[in-house]
């Protein structure tokens, strides 16, 4: 994923095959985090050097809120649980060391596997997925285990060790317990040579094995890896959580209104229009109808920003992976010479391109940032610098009880969240003040202030900070500053 249009490439590929969530290896990301766009989340978990490993989950943004956490593990090992209808479900994404790797490696990723697997909740369901480098052969599969569909007679160094992990941990092969023709069990080709095998996997807990309704690779889906897309498709429901947030951060032009005398003007005009109030009027409903013209002229003179992530992604991009996909459909059906030399220009043109947009696209960032910074707009040349340099963190929502356990449920967290600051800040309950405490009343009493005056409410609008992020009521500073007589004295 550390290639140019990399992640955009494969998400579109999930979204082709209408994936919900998907395991991936080989992400390549230093350390761990979230990255979220509009249509989805990749999470990654990765060693501290970049460039090397990674495993991690393409979510759909449908999943999002039934995610309850999210722990990096290792460089070859991370695991999700999500919220089900009736259980939750526990998701292992692995990519374990290759064949010929030395059996030092091979334990230590097995002894973690097998203390990830047994940490988890023991009422969850629980899914292993990923590239775990096993051919599992038919002949030394136990029934205990899996199917007698797999792509190879005889077992690997790999294999032989999966087998005895499934058989101490309870698990399923489900990736070989499903009759397919052999270009749907493949699951890697060999590079350089014409030679495939089944290495990939799909595992589930024996008690619900059956909710596994077919697993087969689909070699259609493509993003320039020599393994092919294994999908299973699972019978669970997962929990239909609404998002929960009480408001949605809405993010208003401004600058439309603090630039322009003629637009603040008119922005003006629409609130005096809109805002009718009557002497029999209460506070509360004068300022919903102060909030309520404030919005609507909001919305009709200023409008929202919009988000430009990835906007060098564009249509010509999508146009060359497409073509080296067809390529590449071209060549599977049809193994030539010619049609692999054909795909491989394909694929170089489109690499090319995309290396090429991301170019022009970061060029033409720079170049912003200097012409800002020549100008003096201070603030647009340090908002584009963090923009371009602000490292990605994980979102997952995580609280400690007093016993150091970690919840993940909402309603446990919010009570974790009340019990913290009511012990920290109620002394009702407190029995020993200490030798230096003096338990004394004082009676005190407020001077007489008189209300605040107009002229007083207009000089605290003015002194109101500019481009900070609006509250519930979704109306920032400069929408108040630059509202008008009318406005002003309705708000005193």
């Amino acid at each position: 994923m550390l290639q140019a249009g990399k992640m955009s490439e494969i998400a579109d590929e999930c979204m082709k095959y209408n994936i919900d969530l998907a395991a991936l290896q080989e992400i390549r990301f230093a350390d761990h985090g979230e990255i979220r766009k509009k249509a989805y989340s990749i999470f990654f978990s990765g060693p501290n050097k970049r460039g090397q490993l990674g495993v991690g989950f393409y979510i759909d943004k449908k999943l999002r809120e039934s995610i309850m956490d999210f722990e990096p593990i290792s460089e070859r090992l991370c695991l999700m649980r999500l919220k089900g209808r009736f259980q939750n479900i526990t998701v292992v994404a692995a990519y374990a060391p290759t064949d010929v790797s030395d059996d030092f490696a091979k334990d230590s990723f097995y002894a973690e596997l097998e203390y990830v697997m047994s940490k988890s909740c023991k009422y969850d369901i629980k899914m292993l997925l990923g590239d775990l480098n096993a051919k599992v052969g038919n002949t030394n599969i136990s029934k205990d285990v899996g199917g007698k569909h797999s792509l190879h007679d005889e077992s690997n160094d790999n294999g032989a060790r999966l087998i005895n992990f499934c058989l101490s941990s309870g698990l399923w092969i489900s990736s070989v317990s499903f009759p397919h023709k052999k270009i749907h069990k493949q699951t890697w080709e060999m590079p350089g040579r014409r030679g495939s095998n089944q290495i990939d996997h799909v595992l589930m807990d024996k008690r619900h094995a059956t909710s596994v309704i077919y697993v087969r690779s689909f070699r259609g889906a493509n993003c320039d890896s020599d393994h092919y897309m294994v999908i299973a498709r699972i019978r669970q429901k997962i929990s239909n959580i609404g998002n929960d947030r009480r408001f949605k951060k809405v993010k208003w032009s401004t600058e439309r209104i603090s630039a322009d005398e003629k637009e603040r003007r008119a922005y003006q005009e629409i609130i005096k229009s809109n805002l009718i109030v009557t002497k029999e009027d209460s506070a509360e409903t004068i300022w919903a109808k102060v909030k309520n013209a404030v919005i609507g002229a909001a919305k009709e003179k200023i409008g929202t920003k919009r988000c430009t992530t990835n906007e060098w992604f564009d249509a010509e991009c999508k146009a060359a992976i497409e073509t080296k996909n067809e390529a590449r459909r071209k060549y599977l059906n049809k193994r030539t010479r010619q049609n692999l030399l054909e795909y491989n220009e394909k694929r170089q043109a489109a690499k090319k391109i995309i290396k090429q947009r991301k170019k022009q696209d970061i060029n033409s960032k720079v170049q912003r940032i200097e012409n800002d910074f020549s100008q003096g707009n201070v603030r647009n040349t340090y908002s584009a610098i963090r923009s371009q340099t602000k490292t990605y963190q994980p979102r997952t929502n995580l609280c400690k009880t007093k016993e150091g356990e970690i919840i993940t449920e909402r309603e446990k967290i919010l009570n974790r969240w009340q019990e913290y600051f009511s012990d920290l800040l109620n002394i009702e309950h407190a029995t020993d003040y200490g030798p230096h405490c003096i338990d004394e009343t004082y009676f005190t009493a407020e001077n007489f202030i008189e209300a605040p005056g107009r002229n007083e409410v207009v000089e605290s609008l003015k002194k109101l900070k500019n481009n900070k992020s609006s509250g519930s009521d979704q109306i920032n500073a400069e929408l108040l500053k630059y509202g008008g007589e009318v406005l002003n004295n309705m708000i005193t």
